[in-house]
């Protein structure tokens, strides 16, 4: 490697480790912070609390987890794919991953591949699998999104929505020219895999040809099964709702109650940027964004904040704790045959 490559690649490593502790502490001490200051302030002005509304809200954001583990299982190959519990433990593990680590998405596909491949799948399923559920997930929320505009209309009209919806129809573009690609031009797609593969030496050009064909055989595979990709749609649709259900409650609970639209409009623009891998889990991003976003429908900006604060508490925070209890009865039962060097390999493949 030439010397200034090798240069330019530790420097935008040093930029790029910088970049991922000084972006969240930024919005924890500009975005998070002064909000918990002022819930704080707000628990103190506010009077009633409704107990059973908060008990709903908990329970609705636990039904978004259950429904989780059927969206992740319903995406995976039918013939290797391990029980529904065991997926979902899963996931609750690289979800607790995924609010902890920096660049936590990233992180957490390599702990559900090192994980789902010691089960048993193969690392074409697992991968096809992940980019299946993070497309349909990203695609179904984009579809919530665009409900909460047209339900909003003329508010959303007239600000940046439309914009934010631009680019929802841009990322809905992007996959399908992927899954084309590898649908309908496979021969064209290994040639391009190919020639990116030439300028890595460390990886074969026929590992990488078969891996894109065992990638194209599960997609494949799950667009003709007309059934499947109906409930992985449907699952995901339940997985983002069970979750604004959740955050629509707590708001209600704290004393205001949002339209459908409005909900749904503010959530799915949070949750979309909050994807971005900026922050572990979006934090700061997601409240950043929801917080003026819900205050923008002329709603009190201490109940929204008391609402959207007591939402991440169990959104967020909550999985953190179950991921743990999640990998140790992974650890304890289905794994427990492997080793811990095994379990804690850094590479991928």
């Amino acid at each position: 490697m030439a010397p200034t490559r090798r240069l330019w690649m530790t420097a935008f490593r040093w930029l790029r480790r910088v970049a991922l502790v000084v972006i969240p502490a930024l919005l924890l001490w500009f975005v998070v912070i002064p909000q918990l200051g002022e819930a704080r302030a707000a628990l103190v002005s506010l009077r009633s609390i409704s107990i059973p509304m908060i008990v709903l809200a908990v329970a609705c954001e636990v039904a978004s987890l259950l429904v989780l583990g059927g969206y992740a299982r319903s995406v995976l190959n039918p013939v290797t794919r391990p029980g529904y519990f065991t997926v979902l433990r899963v996931r609750l593990t690289d979800l607790g991953v995924n609010n902890v680590a920096p660049g936590g998405g990233v992180v957490a596909l390599a702990v559900r591949y090192r994980l789902l491949t010691l089960l048993g799948m193969s690392a074409g399923d697992v991968v096809s699998s992940a980019g299946i559920e993070i497309t349909a997930g990203t695609l179904v929320l984009g579809a919530i999104f665009a409900v909460g505009i047209s339900l909003s209309l003329p508010v959303a009209a007239a600000s940046f929505y439309p914009y934010a919806a631009t680019v929802v129809g841009g990322v809905f573009v992007l996959s399908l020219v992927v899954f084309v690609l590898l649908l309908r031009y496979r021969e064209h797609t290994h040639r391009v895999i190919a020639s990116l593969g030439r300028r890595f030496p460390n990886l074969p050009a026929s590992s990488l040809s078969a891996f894109v064909d065992s990638v194209a055989d599960n997609l494949a595979a799950f667009a003709s099964n007309r059934r499947r990709l109906a409930a992985t749609i449907l699952l995901a649709a339940l997985n983002w709702l069970f979750d604004a259900a959740s955050l629509w409650v707590f708001l209600l609970a704290f004393g205001h109650t949002f339209a459908v639209g409005q909900l749904l409009l503010a959530y799915g623009l949070a949750s979309l940027l909050g994807m971005l891998p900026i922050t572990p889990g979006g934090l700061g991003v997601i409240e950043g964004v929801l917080v003026p976003a819900l205050v923008a429908f002329a709603a009190p900006h201490t109940v929204v904040v008391l609402g959207v604060v007591a939402w991440r508490l169990v959104e967020f925070w909550m999985p953190i704790p179950v991921s743990l209890i999640a990998y140790g009865s992974l650890r304890f039962g289905p794994l427990r045959r492997h080793t811990f060097p095994e379990l804690v390999e850094r590479h991928v493949g």
